[in-house]
């Protein structure tokens, strides 16, 4: 088992890396040939749309994955269980695809972007990455879907040249995830076939992924909700301005991508009354998961003033103290995922799941009513740092009894105080820099390759003095969690 989660967590590692460059390549480009309110109008109604794809999803993908860890050894359950989740969740994606249809002839306006949004809708439907997650075939997945994404890029480099080509863009993102969805489909065939499930088995998954709906929804919300109210009390430029800031945040995909390969064998381990091993696990990895945050944290603020203009054009300079203020949510955020998804949802404390994401989504949307009139992104991103404060501490009140989640924190203190080094390094050698290279570029290049080749060495030595072996056991010993 602990074979598979390495691999699996390389190769989701290996995905997300790819899907948090993609964008990275793509947004400077779309930020010149569609412009700040092309790209604001694009991210207000996907958010929009992700609402009713949310809904459509019926929490049956964290909720398959649990499910699907527990019969994974037994072909014939394994039939049942996935038929049973995905015709539940196509059937409840069905209803929720008409709701949006009649939505949109209500709201008309940009009609022809928001039509062409409904194939996100429909890719959801028959979404089935549950299955391999919870089976533990993460590569085959993570392959297919880098090599459509890799086809949708040449497409977006081709064809989008301005703002009049919107549309073309929605088209070309919708049915890229349409066509991953398909080709996901068609292979699964080579680990499970469908049978024709038991509606009443149906309705018995159906009560508690409609519960896992409402975190599910509420993250989506919280994600969404920024974006939605700038664009509401402020302006689309800013939408534009923030969702560019957002992308930083991307790097999170590498801590959730450990994560989501640790939930099925963490579930398992919980499922097979093996509760130690599992506790070590989510030490460890919740150890990783800080060091990492940290080192995206600095070394994203340490360049963020450089790197908006370089990257976004000069119209963007206004992204750098987002980027910082967002970077800063990073750890906080990790805090709340390892515990939510690696204990709360493995283990079936669905309730608390539940309380922590309400609880940080209606402190957002009460901090944005305040903050964004009058500061616009900014205030968002204040109010972001706000609700993901209480939602980590949520959940860490709920696990006080369970996990030691404040000695593991203790215990990451040292790698806090390398990131913040790190930092102070950056910044001075920038200004070292500047007065010999006009070269923005290598200058950005030099800052990153000296921040992370500090950060790992630094690490080496305080874990070979120390004899902690904490991220060198990681390195080391491909099988060991």
């Amino acid at each position: 088992m602990e074979g598979n989660v390495k691999k699996n967590f390389i190769f989701l590692s290996l995905y997300k890396l790819f899907e948090m460059l993609l964008p990275m390549i793509t947004s400077p480009l779309l930020s010149r040939r569609l412009g700040a309110e092309s790209l604001g109008k694009y991210t207000y109604y996907y958010s929009i749309v992700s609402m009713f794809v949310v809904v459509a999803e019926l929490g049956s993908y964290k909720y398959g994955i649990r499910e699907i860890a527990k019969v994974r050894e037994n072909k014939k359950d394994l039939k049942r269980v996935y038929s049973e989740i995905f015709f539940t969740r196509f059937f409840n994606g069905l209803i929720v695809g008409i709701a949006y249809i009649l939505f949109l002839y209500i709201n008309k306006e940009l009609y022809l972007i928001q039509i062409s949004m409904a194939l996100f809708i429909i890719s959801n439907m028959i979404d089935n990455s549950f299955l391999y997650i919870g089976i533990e075939k993460v590569g085959p997945l993570t392959l297919r879907d880098s090599l459509v994404k890799i086809v949708s890029f040449i497409l977006i480099v081709l064809l989008i040249n301005n703002a009049n080509d919107l549309v073309l863009y929605v088209l070309i993102m919708a049915f890229s995830t349409l066509i991953c969805r398909f080709i996901s489909l068609f292979f699964s065939l080579k680990y499970v076939s469908f049978e024709i499930p038991n509606i009443k088995k149906c309705l018995m998954h159906y009560k508690p992924m409609l519960g896992l709906t409402i975190p599910t929804l509420a993250a989506v919300i919280y994600q969404s909700m920024d974006r939605i109210m700038i664009g509401f009390f402020y302006n689309n430029a800013e939408v534009g301005y923030y969702d560019c800031a957002s992308k930083v945040l991307i790097p999170r995909n590498i801590i959730t991508a450990l994560g989501t390969v640790l939930c099925p064998s963490v579930a398992n381990l919980y499922y097979r009354n093996k509760i130690a091993k599992a506790n070590k696990i989510l030490e460890n990895s919740f150890m990783v998961s800080m060091i990492m945050s940290y080192a995206f944290m600095f070394g994203i603020s340490a360049i963020a003033y450089q790197f908006a203009p370089w990257f976004w054009g000069d119209e963007f300079f206004v992204c750098s103290p987002m980027i910082v203020g967002l970077s800063i949510t990073i750890p906080i955020w990790t805090v709340g995922e390892v515990i939510r998804n690696q204990y709360l949802l493995p283990i079936g404390k669905d309730k608390e799941y539940i309380i922590s994401f309400l609880m940080g989504v209606g402190a957002n949307a009460i901090a944005n009513c305040l903050l964004i009139q009058k500061f616009g992104a900014n205030g968002a991103i204040i109010a972001t740092i706000l609700s993901e404060t209480i939602m980590s501490l949520t959940q860490v009140y709920f696990v006080r009894k369970q996990l030691k989640v404040g000695l593991y924190l203790i215990g990451t203190i040292p790698y806090f105080i390398i990131g913040l080094i790190m930092f102070s390094g950056i910044q001075i050698l920038n200004d070292i820099l500047t007065i010999f290279l006009n070269n923005q570029t290598l200058l950005l290049l030099i800052e990153i390759l000296f921040g992370s080749t500090f950060f790992m060495i630094a690490i080496c030595l305080y874990e070979n003095i120390t004899n902690k072996h904490l991220v060198l056991k990681v390195i080391r010993k491909k099988g060991e969690n």
